[in-house]
């Protein structure tokens, strides 16, 4: 039988469907699923790789946050020390004494009390409306955050795990997880709690003495509270004075000691025989016995706690540390009124150039201002609002302590940005800055705005 041409056209056509069907159901198919198992995979791998880049992003923030919480606990610290002594206010009260000469005569403690609970709300932040702001912008009540004591016990109680963060509390002089030892002696103020620590003091001075010595109590730095004062003339130059004087603190008897909780560094000495610390020994001649560097110091201490009252604002700049090394920017308003119901300063940490805010204006002849960091911002974080400074002289100014630089790999800065809307000189003096590679960038805006590098 002879097959035709059109039937060899025909067989060789089934044979390729034939092959084709194969293919399909038995190769083409399984490559299909498999490639579609390799896409949904890959397709995980990169979801979850984007979350591993999101805490990665989210833990490099944590540091951050652990560093300036670090920097606001010492500050709360500073301001509420974890436990007064007697000691350390008699050694303070001393110190102020020779500094003022306000002649002591007499000092009756009484003991350590917890402040009560029943306290009016705080006083709300003085801010002022921006153009950009709303009317919720125009007056933040800080005392509806408070929690209430239902809230309070509410909080569910987490055990802390985490080495890191641990290590960072440990750092922090917060003894996490460590049993409070018993008969310390200390206070039986709970942890946690405020408490005062009240005295009454006699003395006499001129009034000149006697008005240093309240200043002293008022630049103090921590929380000190005059509750009454009484002045009699003895003669014509010199004042009989009483007064009540309060110190606050917040308990903390597991608290670690890190240096100056109450701002001194004192060893206690053989009295050998004296009754009044207050009093020199008969006969006494003062000697200087400081060496050479400990006077320079000193001074230099002194000479930059006298330049800084004259600034109204403050910015440190520093390396970026690993672990809780301070953050590598801090800026104070120094002259926010005191009364203000939050802390006039901010924070920022970066490896880079961390971005600092400052807006200044002029309004019925007081003056405004709002700065911020990438991470925090004053009066309030929406930066809608203003807050009230006082300037301490004809001109507005601010110092930049900044730093050099430690490395090659050592990128961290500020790109500093401020706008002066008043009719002020605004000034901005940048020292310790580094020659080759300067930390900091300054954009101005607005008027008269000076900057001088010494």
């Amino acid at each position: 039988m002879k097959i035709s041409l059109n039937d060899k056209r025909v067989f060789i056509v089934l044979g390729l469907l034939g092959l084709a069907v194969i293919y399909y159901n038995f190769i083409y198919s399984s490559q299909q699923k498999t490639i579609k198992k390799y896409t949904k995979n890959i397709e995980l791998y990169e979801e979850n790789s984007q979350e591993s880049d999101g805490l990665a992003l989210r833990v490099a923030g944590i540091d951050t946050e652990l560093k300036i919480f670090n920097e606001k606990l010492k500050n709360v610290r500073t301001m509420f020390p974890p436990d007064i002594t007697q000691e350390n206010v008699l050694v303070l009260l001393k110190k102020f004494s020779e500094e003022t000469g306000f002649r002591i005569n007499n000092i009756s403690f009484s003991d350590l009390k917890e402040v009560s609970g029943n306290l009016p709300p705080p006083a709300p932040v003085a801010v002022v409306e921006t153009e950009t702001g709303s009317d919720s912008d125009k007056e933040v009540d800080v005392g509806d955050k408070v929690p209430s004591a239902q809230t309070v016990n509410e909080v569910t109680s987490v055990t802390i795990t985490d080495k890191k963060f641990l290590d960072a509390l440990d750092s922090f002089g917060i003894a996490y997880g460590q049993t409070d030892k018993s008969g310390d002696g200390k206070t039986n103020i709970p942890d946690g709690k405020g408490f005062s620590f009240g005295l009454d003091i006699n003395g006499t001075s001129t009034n000149k003495q006697f008005k240093d010595f309240l200043y002293k109590l008022e630049d103090f730095r921590s929380a000190i509270s005059i509750k009454s004062v009484q002045i009699n003339g003895d003669n014509d130059e010199e004042l009989s004075v009483n007064m009540e004087i309060e110190f606050f603190g917040i308990a903390d008897k597991k608290a670690k000691e890190q240096g100056k909780f109450f701002d001194l560094e004192w060893s206690p000495l053989d009295p050998a025989g004296k009754s009044n610390i207050f009093t020199p020994y008969e006969g006494y001649v003062e000697t200087d016995n400081m060496s050479n560097d400990t006077k320079k110091a000193e001074n230099n201490y002194q000479n930059t706690e006298k330049q800084l009252t004259e600034y109204d604002f403050s910015m440190r700049v520093l390396p970026f540390g690993a672990d809780v090394a301070p953050p590598t920017v801090t800026f104070v308003g120094k002259s926010i009124p005191a009364n203000e119901s939050s802390m006039p300063i901010v924070y920022g940490d970066s490896r880079n150039n961390e971005n600092v805010d400052l807006y200044i204006e002029a309004n019925d002849g007081k003056f405004y201002c709002k700065f911020k960091t990438d991470h925090e911002a004053f009066p309030e974080f929406t930066y809608n609002s203003l807050a009230e400074f006082k300037a301490s002289g004809n001109d507005i100014k601010i110092l930049i302590d900044s730093s050099k630089r430690t490395s090659t790999n050592d990128n961290s800065g500020v790109a500093f940005t401020v706008t002066n809307n008043t009719d002020k000189n605004l000034v901005i003096d940048v020292v310790n800055e580094d020659d080759n590679r300067p930390r900091v960038t300054i954009k101005k805006s607005g008027n008269n705005v000076i900057i001088n590098y010494k």
